[in-house]
């Protein structure tokens, strides 16, 4: 777990063979940065280099973005298309 950002914390996730993770929210994350003093495009930065682009081995936690269902088909539509 990452020191500092307990309440970043939204859950475990789990996938059949694999072990489970702890899952963060990424909007809090960037939030919890803000309030050190960090501006957000700071903050952003800071998050993309030295937590979400770090890797920890195979306990490396998952960080989330908070979206409805049909911005997630549109992303992964996007995401994938011309992959079959």
């Amino acid at each position: 777990m990452l020191d500092g950002f307990d309440a970043a914390v939204i859950g475990i996730t789990s996938r059949c063979g694999q072990m489970d993770l702890v899952v963060y929210d990424r909007g809090k994350v960037i939030s919890l940065l803000e309030k050190t003093g960090m501006s957000h495009e700071m903050a952003v930065e800071y998050y993309e280099f030295n937590i979400e682009g770090a890797w920890a081995g195979p306990g490396t936690p998952l960080f989330l973005d908070k979206m409805p269902a049909k911005k997630v088909r549109e992303f992964m539509e996007d995401e994938y298309a011309g992959t079959e």
